[in-house]
């Protein structure tokens, strides 16, 4: 039998090094209670550079923010499939 909606577990990304904490009570958008990278707490202000392949630079899978974000590297970048967002 097929899962209505279909599972997609290619959707699911995950980021090594990342330990964070999801308040499901919180508003849509706050929800992240807390967020370390290596055992050190990431300041809501801070940047991260986050790289992706193409398929999901693209905006696929709801994260269309990502093609609206750009990408640093568009045009030093000949062929490859490398993103920087």
């Amino acid at each position: 039998r097929f899962l209505r909606p279909k599972v997609e577990h290619y959707n699911y990304d995950f980021f090594s090094g990342m330990d964070y904490v999801i308040d499901l009570r919180r508003p849509e958008g706050s929800r992240v209670a807390a967020l370390r990278r290596h055992g050190r707490e990431i300041a809501a202000d801070e940047e991260l550079l986050l790289c992706v392949n193409s398929y999901r630079a693209s905006g696929t899978g709801g994260y269309d923010m990502l093609l609206h974000e750009g990408n640093p590297w568009k045009d030093r970048q000949k062929g490859g499939n490398a993103h920087g967002d």
